[in-house]
């Protein structure tokens, strides 16, 4: 296990949704909610993540669900930071006119990354490549070839954020796709290789994965993913189904913690992680918030396996 490895939770006490940690992560540090931001915070990871928004506006009037609440909630939050989506943000339906204006409302939501859904491939390669230019946000995945020459260079194996002196890297992997030519690749080995790159070669501190393969699918799914990941600090899910709204801590492959963490669809849930760490990049705490459209509270409890 490298140094700048370490375990996410250990024995400790839930007080006021903080996790306290007997035992420093030197990984973390924080990203703000514009990229051209991020020099000039350093002592605190921020992420909000989304799943499954499928095409889902939401009322702007009421702002009860889809994004125009996950917004919302967005500008109520003081805190800054990486904004991501764990795919099927579009509805499939291939109206290109909604899609454009799902694709604009992200942008100004201000999304920093998704990964990429059934949804988003259910109306050919070609349709895809023409949104992409629309998105102000990085597309990732690791575990489709494509056969547009025009995907295979937008959508990134992986993306690095810099911190200071601190990177976060963020890949993604996607499930296998009904009457779709794109070749499906082992989303387990596939993100293990890229995670291994961004500790090993490219030094990130911390390793985010965005996965669209289901908590509870038949084949791979995200509980299994976990348990045979390398390198991957964070798994926040997609897939609706089976949606676990409390964070797991699950062990990976070494034994090492990984958390994992999927929400509610239909822009429902906003979730929202926070990592704090002290002037040495050692993290003392971990806070685990949702904001769901029906009234309920925010903090969370936490699965440990």
């Amino acid at each position: 296990m490298t140094n700048n490895r370490r375990k996410f939770l250990l024995n400790s006490a839930l007080l006021s949704g903080t996790f306290f940690l007997s035992n420093p992560l030197k990984t973390v540090a924080q990203i703000t909610k514009r990229a051209n931001e991020l020099e000039n915070i350093h002592d605190t990871l921020t992420i909000y993540h989304t799943n499954d928004l499928h095409g889902e506006l939401g009322n702007q009037l009421s702002s009860k669900n889809g994004l125009s609440f996950i917004k919302g909630k967005l500008s109520q939050n003081e805190d800054s930071g990486l904004m991501l989506d764990a795919g099927d943000f579009l509805s499939g339906t291939g109206d290109l006119s909604a899609d454009k204006k799902m694709i604009g409302t992200m942008n100004n939501t201000g999304y920093h990354i998704a990964t990429l859904g059934n949804k988003e491939l259910e109306n050919g390669e070609e349709y895809l490549s023409d949104l992409i230019s629309f998105m102000n946000f990085n597309l990732v995945n690791c575990n489709y070839s494509f056969n547009n020459s025009s995907l295979t260079s937008k959508v990134n194996p992986y993306v690095i954020f810099k911190s200071g002196r601190m990177k976060i890297g963020v890949t993604g992997v996607g499930a296998e796709l009904t009457n779709n030519s794109i070749h499906f690749n082992n989303p387990y080995t596939s993100a293990t290789k890229v995670a291994t790159l961004l500790k090993n070669e490219k030094q990130c501190d911390i390793v985010i994965c965005l996965s669209h393969l289901g908590m509870n699918s038949m084949g791979f799914n995200n509980k299994d993913f976990a348990a045979a990941s390398e390198n991957i600090d964070i798994i926040i899910g997609g897939h609706g189904e089976n949606a676990q709204l409390n964070p797991y801590v699950l062990r990976n492959k070494l034994k090492e913690q990984v958390i994992l963490r999927q929400g509610l669809s239909n822009g429902s849930m906003l979730g929202k992680m926070t990592f704090k760490h002290n002037d040495q990049k050692e993290v003392r705490a971990v806070d685990f918030r949702k904001f769901l459209s029906a009234p309920k509270a925010s903090v969370e409890s936490i699965v440990q396996a």
